[in-house]
């Protein structure tokens, strides 16, 4: 799996509601855990994440967020991996 890092404004997602403890943290610390997007008519699209991503929008920050990418073949393991790890 490889987490990539995508732009912020460049994924489309829902604002909703989120607690007031997860817009702290992410000042404090940001994004820990990668949200989940997928590759979509030249977009990326929020599967997992959309209340840090409201978080983001209204800090009005713009920034790069770390993500796994659904259907870019990314989070498919080496074919040959089984062949190489030999303890």
């Amino acid at each position: 799996m490889k987490v990539h890092h995508i732009p912020s404004s460049q994924i489309i997602f829902t604002k909703c509601a989120y607690p007031t403890a997860l817009a702290e943290s992410m000042e404090r610390i940001g994004i820990v855990f990668p949200l989940r997007l997928r590759w979509q008519n030249d977009s990326y699209v929020c599967l997992d994440g959309h209340k840090r991503l409201s978080v983001l929008a209204a800090l009005k920050k713009e920034t790069e967020v770390p993500a796994l990418i659904e259907n870019d073949g990314s989070m498919r393991t080496q074919g040959s991996w089984h062949l190489m790890n030999h303890h």
